[in-house]
């Protein structure tokens, strides 16, 4: 059985860090997908239409699935669609036709703990940015998730993680 992992919580909850902690505890080979790939890498930070991005995360999110990878798909993920609905529950919709039961967890931090965490990272937010996405984050919280105290080691959220799998 193959796994679908949605890990979601505001910058610099560790989403990062724990997905390839995860990655590194299945036995099975592991894709993981985040939408900031996309939006730094791909395009190079410029203005991208999310849809554009969440069609290329779901795109290859089913295939990888297709494929019996386990897939990890991490990022604040708040985009909603222009009626409203979080892009997140197409993916969701997908992995009913995986028969698959996604796994969804949300790292809970204060938001004064994210400001300070993004301080030390290489590609630092501005404290505008960094809480606007907290608040982005946290006003799209989805029912089926889990909620993980992200203020706990790395160790202690990826072992109560591993456990839940």
């Amino acid at each position: 059985m193959h796994h679908f992992i949605i890990i979601r919580g505001p910058s610099g909850s560790g989403k990062s860090t724990l997905a390839r902690g995860i990655q590194l505890n299945l036995e099975r080979k592991t894709a993981i997908f985040c939408p900031d790939y996309f939006y730094w890498d791909v395009c190079g930070g410029e203005d991208t239409n999310s849809f554009i991005v969440y069609e290329s995360l779901y795109r290859l999110s089913d295939l990888y699935l297709s494929q019996q990878y386990h897939v990890i798909l991490e990022g604040i993920l708040s985009s909603r669609e222009e009626e409203g609905a979080l892009r997140l529950e197409r993916f969701l919709e997908m992995a009913k036709t995986h028969n698959i039961i996604p796994k969804m967890f949300y790292l809970n931090l204060p938001l004064a703990m994210a400001l300070k965490r993004n301080q030390k990272r290489e590609l630092r937010l501005s404290q505008e940015t960094t809480t606007a996405h907290w608040e982005k984050s946290q006003g799209s919280r989805h029912p089926a998730e889990r909620e993980i105290d992200a203020r706990k080691s790395t160790d202690e959220v990826l072992t109560s993680i591993l456990e839940l799998l």
